[in-house]
């Protein structure tokens, strides 16, 4: 499903629309290892804290950094493993802390 590209007041692009009665909520996004390199120049310590539409799900999280899906292997919101299967869900709540890392490697 496509939808409509955002712009909030601080000039961040979010690339889906929201709904009239939805508000914006804050959370902090990390990314880890690879997937660094995807964060705004202004994060700090592999993090940045957003604003984003409540209905935001974690691949639209992971859409608007413009990260492949198939690079982000574990995500944590708040310290919790979150399966693949839910990342279409608006499961995001005001004040989450959400981390990603692509696979790793080694041995």
């Amino acid at each position: 499903m496509w939808r409509q590209p955002m712009v909030l007041a601080t000039g961040s692009i979010l690339p889906f629309s929201v709904a009239a009665r939805s508000g914006l909520m804050k959370i902090t996004l990390k990314l880890f290892a690879g997937l660094s390199e995807y964060l705004p120049a202004n994060a700090v310590r592999n993090a940045i804290v957003l604003e984003v539409p409540e209905s935001c799900s974690l691949n639209d999280l992971i859409d608007q950094h413009r990260i492949p899906r198939d690079l982000v292997h574990l995500v944590l919101i708040n310290g919790t493993s979150r399966q693949e299967s839910e990342r279409d869900d608006p499961i995001l709540n005001d004040g989450d802390a959400v981390a990603m890392w692509p696979p790793v490697a080694g041995g």
